[in-house]
């Protein structure tokens, strides 16, 4: 194994390589550029959410968001979180308790999804879907 480990850190001019060898190392070293620009290419595209107060969220879902602390529900830090770990524009729609807030979120919402994005935040203890109960 010595022997190996020498021979592949001893540096040698390209031009010295035999043929056949030249030949490997070039179709190798090409076959990782085109990976590894594939690779960069299969990157999801990453864009910024265009969420106003005046943009309407059509087709939104309620979802409820339990915090492990008292937290406000409409701080930029918090909505700017909760927007970039779901991937859609979320709006507070408002509060049960001090760490219990009902948000809309808009667009199809996938919510085993959601919900698993939400509770990697450390600060989220729990998400659920909103259901409104109705009286007949």
């Amino acid at each position: 194994m010595k022997p190996l480990v020498d021979f592949l850190q001893t540096p040698v001019r390209l031009g010295r390589v035999p043929g056949a060898l030249r030949r490997r190392l070039l179709l190798a070293g090409g076959a990782l550029m085109i990976g590894l620009s594939l690779a960069a290419c299969s990157q999801p595209v990453t864009s910024t959410l265009r969420c106003d107060a005046a943009s309407p969220i059509a087709a939104g879902q309620r979802v409820l968001v339990s915090f492990r602390q008292a937290t406000s529900p409409d701080a930029p830090a918090v909505i700017q979180r909760l927007q970039t770990l779901a991937g859609a524009c979320v709006r507070p729609v408002s509060s049960v308790s001090p760490t219990l807030h009902v948000y809309v979120v808009g667009g199809p919402v996938d919510m085993a999804v959601l919900r698993a994005r939400w509770l990697s935040w450390e600060a989220v203890r729990d998400v659920e879907a909103d259901v409104l109960i109705r009286r007949q």
